[in-house]
């Protein structure tokens, strides 16, 4: 279906077997899901829907060195705080307070990190499959 899907974007024409995959896998739709999910994300991340794929590769390398550096002053950006972070425990930066700039963000950061209990012991699975339901 992705092959066909890139036939398709290309522009290339396709051959008999490709169009009955395309009419059968509903490749249209494919293609119409694919470009909503694409301009969902350059919305979210507030780039125009016109960037070429090298630049959005670029953006997208930029932004994680940018984060790395955010992260190793402390900073952590949780996509999910309430399962990632559930304590709001700030995690000191091995480099906080040595000259790295960091500042008030060092002072406010605890002098030692307690990490959080360890989660119970997963229960094993069941055999049956009337348990497993």
């Amino acid at each position: 279906m992705y092959n066909v899907l890139a036939k398709l974007r290309s522009g290339e024409p396709l051959t008999s077997a490709e169009r009955t995959i395309h009419e059968q896998g509903l490749v249209s739709v494919l293609r119409e899901l694919h470009d909503e999910l694409d301009a969902a994300v350059f919305e979210a991340y507030g780039w125009p829907a016109t960037l070429a794929d090298e630049e959005v590769l670029e953006r997208l390398v930029a932004l994680n060195a940018e984060r790395a550096e955010e992260e190793k002053r402390g900073l952590v950006r949780w996509l999910r705080p309430e399962y990632q972070n559930p304590g709001g425990e700030t995690v000191p930066s091995p480099l906080a307070g040595e000259g790295q700039g960091n500042g008030a963000a060092a002072a406010a950061l605890p002098e030692a990190f307690s990490p959080q209990p360890s989660p119970p012991a997963k229960l094993p699975w069941p055999k049956t499959l009337s348990e497993q339901a």
